[in-house]
């Protein structure tokens, strides 16, 4: 279920059935049981306008490889009837102007995934399928895509995401559905989501300068491990010697950076729900 103004996610380990499911739902093939009702209406039922409100970004692309960027653009523009002002702007948010003259087989994965996501969602569609819009690209071309994401929320869009990268998706989702060989195991929000997680796991992360004497100031009296990281010490206690360790340190003047639920991101508490 999704409803207009969200953007949710769709989580899942390789094979889970996630692809397929976005598949389904974008009328390119049909399920062999069960029913895809969107606005009211059964999918298999919609006419050849209807579906031109479902955006569809394939996994492997939407383009085709041996003509320019700006030939993939306009073949969208037309079928869809779209205005030259939205196609320019849309061009312009993804930074796709700087290599239209270009055939797709000589982009850069970034510059092909920036071009596929143009031409998929060049239709003012109601509802947007994006499979693995951030795969394999660059911190640059990541914001590019990200932003843009963002700019197609709207009150009147739906639009599903699936991503292997869960920290884009904790980012970019309120919602999120997790599937595990083919079945939807959990749907819950972010945030309900890690709260659950700590709260079972019931570990502390609390973040120190990377010079404290750790094993001097705890000794023997505390259950704990030390993770160590770049810049600091993060030493992890269980629930019952979070607040002790707290003081301890408070006490010895040791500066406090950051106290965290062991389980603070997304990535873990889904490793969790559908590891083995």
């Amino acid at each position: 279920n999704i409803k207009p103004g969200e953007i949710v996610g769709l989580i899942g380990m390789n094979g889970a059935g996630k692809s397929t499911l976005m598949r389904n739902i974008s009328g390119i093939v049909n399920p062999d049981s069960g029913k895809i009702v969107i606005n009211g209406t059964d999918r298999k039922k919609y006419t050849s306008e209807e579906r031109k409100k479902i955006a569809y970004l394939n996994a492997e692309n939407n383009l085709y490889n041996e003509i320019t960027v700006k030939e993939n653009i306009n073949i969208m523009q037309h079928f869809y009837n779209v205005s030259k002002e939205r196609t320019e702007n849309v061009i312009k948010m993804l930074r796709c102007d700087e290599f239209m003259d270009k055939k797709v087989s000589e982009l850069s994965s970034g510059m092909r995934q920036r071009a596929a996501i143009a031409a998929s969602t060049l239709n003012n569609s109601n509802l947007i399928l994006l499979d693995e819009p951030t795969n394999a690209i660059d911190i640059e071309t990541k914001k590019y895509i990200m932003d843009y994401i963002n700019y197609l929320s709207n009150k009147k869009n739906g639009i599903l995401i699936t991503s292997h990268n869960i920290k884009d998706i904790e980012e970019l989702c309120e919602r999120v559905y997790i599937m595990r060989h083919g079945r939807i195991v959990k749907e819950a929000t972010v945030e309900s989501i890690l709260k659950e997680s700590s709260e079972k796991n019931q570990k502390w992360s609390i973040s120190v300068p990377k010079n404290t004497d750790i094993p001097r100031l705890i000794g023997n009296n505390v259950e704990y491990y030390i993770e160590e990281g770049d810049l600091n010490l993060k030493v992890v206690v269980n629930e019952k010697f979070k607040q002790s360790t707290i003081k301890l340190f408070v006490n010895s003047d040791v500066e406090i950076i950051s106290v965290e639920s062991f389980i603070n991101n997304l990535e873990d508490a889904v490793l969790e729900i559908i590891g083995d």
